[in-house]
């Protein structure tokens, strides 16, 4: 049973040897992700926050695993332990791979569509990342004094550069976080001040100036913020702009879409796949689909039957698309959208032309070979040895008849006219004065 607030609050001051009259008071964060570390014996050393490791919940979500447990270890001053990271972080780094790093963009959702905006808006996005690396990297290499020096540290961990590959580093890096007193064997500030500049510096030097599309800006906008995490980069669409393109319903969600159809195609699509597990092991997020009630568009499918008699060329193959998010999004007026995979199905219709052409692979010593397809010459009827060796014997004179040339009819010439000759290849046929044919 849940403990009432009187006893919960006696055993924290109880743990913290606190007065009896000493007022608690809960406090909720921001961010819920607590990181417990435990000895090799289970038992309790230590817990930090993103408040106690300095991170923004952006910059620990682009932080791997190993990398973040380090510098919780670094932080806590236990070297040899093991960590249980936060069941919300592990989410939140699911949710970053099940998103990539694509954007959605209009010509994902139909043939002709102007894209200058979405490009325009990442290429000022990207160009404000720039600005803002560039500064960071000033604002380190201006600092006046150790305060300043701090402060732009601080600053500079937003974009994951932590100097702690040596013990001097790492002790002058936490104090400066911490705004402790380093120890004696620290390393200066100023010198851990300019390699992360330097970083920051190599890491700018790195990416383009100037991206020209929009696949190309969504890569460099993730390797700038974050090149050994993973970033989810989003295109800003206009809310109307993006009903109109996808033609979804938005107007109620559709909880039935991802037994109907996501635990179909996620069996063969692995981005789809990971957008399962994380509606699986998560609060789902709300479906909407183009499609509602009929994600393998039957109907459509139904319609095209009835209508290929009068025209082929009537067929409607309209785009399916489904949506993901959380509830209300579609309140906004700008939404956030990421493509996370796109494929074409073909359906065939009971009623087509069907062509087979086979092939296979065999020695160059051996001599060309064909492969006989045959079928019976009435439906329903069996191959037996009889009728195979016809088939054969009359295959081999079609063969004959249609590999002879002019000079080999004889008598049969005059029929020759009424016949097509060949003009090019090694049987060509030439039509020339005072001759009669010539090959």
């Amino acid at each position: 049973a849940a403990l009432d607030d009187a006893t919960l609050h006696d055993l924290i001051r109880a743990r913290l040897e606190a007065p009896a009259g000493a007022e608690v008071t809960e406090i909720v964060p921001d961010d819920p992700r607590l990181w417990r570390v435990h000895d090799e014996h289970g038992g309790l050393r230590g817990m930090a926050d993103l408040v106690t490791l300095g991170l923004t919940p952006a910059a620990a979500d682009a932080l791997p695993e190993p990398a973040l447990q380090r510098q919780v270890r670094q932080q806590l001053g236990l070297p040899q332990v093991r960590i249980d990271p936060p069941r919300q972080h592990q989410l939140a780094q699911q949710l970053t791979a099940a998103l990539g790093s694509r954007p959605a963009a209009g010509r994902d959702f139909a043939d002709e569509a102007a894209d200058n905006l979405i490009r325009a808006e990442l290429a000022d996005r990207y160009g404000r990342l720039r600005a803002a690396g560039q500064q960071t990297i000033d604002d380190l290499l201006n600092a006046a004094d150790d305060d300043q020096r701090r402060a732009a540290l601080r600053r500079a961990l937003a974009w994951g550069v932590t100097p702690v590959s040596e013990p001097a580093q790492r002790d002058a890096f936490l104090a400066a976080l911490s705004g402790s007193v380093p120890p004696p064997d620290a390393a200066p500030l100023a010198d851990l001040v300019t390699q992360v500049a330097e970083a920051l510096t190599q890491r700018l030097a790195a990416v383009p100036a100037a991206p020209d599309s929009i696949p190309s800006l969504a890569q460099a906008l993730a390797e700038l913020a974050a090149p050994q995490g993973k970033l989810a980069i989003l295109a800003r669409w206009p809310q109307a702009a993006l009903r109109t393109v996808t033609q979804l319903v938005v107007d109620q969600p559709e909880p039935a879409l991802d037994e109907a159809w996501l635990t179909v195609v996620a069996a063969a699509r692995a981005p789809l796949a990971r957008l399962e597990a994380l509606q699986l092991e998560a609060a789902p997020l709300q479906s909407w689909s183009s499609a509602p009630g009929d994600p393998w568009q039957q109907a459509q499918v139904q319609a095209n039957l009835a209508g290929r008699a009068a025209s082929l060329m009537g067929l409607a193959m309209p785009r399916f698309v489904a949506a993901y998010g959380p509830a209300g999004v579609w309140a906004s007026d700008d939404i956030a959208a990421g493509l996370i995979d796109a494929f074409s199905e073909a359906i065939p219709l009971p009623q087509r032309q069907t062509t087979t052409a086979f092939g296979f692979n065999a020695p160059a010593a051996r001599a060309p070979q064909a492969i006989l397809l045959a079928v019976p010459p009435r439906p329903r009827q069996r191959l037996d040895n009889d009728l195979l060796w016809r088939i054969v014997a009359e295959t081999r004179e079609l063969a004959h008849a249609r590999a002879a040339r002019v000079e080999d009819l004889g008598e049969l010439q005059a029929l020759v006219p009424t016949m097509w000759l060949q003009a090019t290849g090694p049987i060509r046929v030439r039509l020339e004065a005072r001759s009669l044919y010539e090959r």
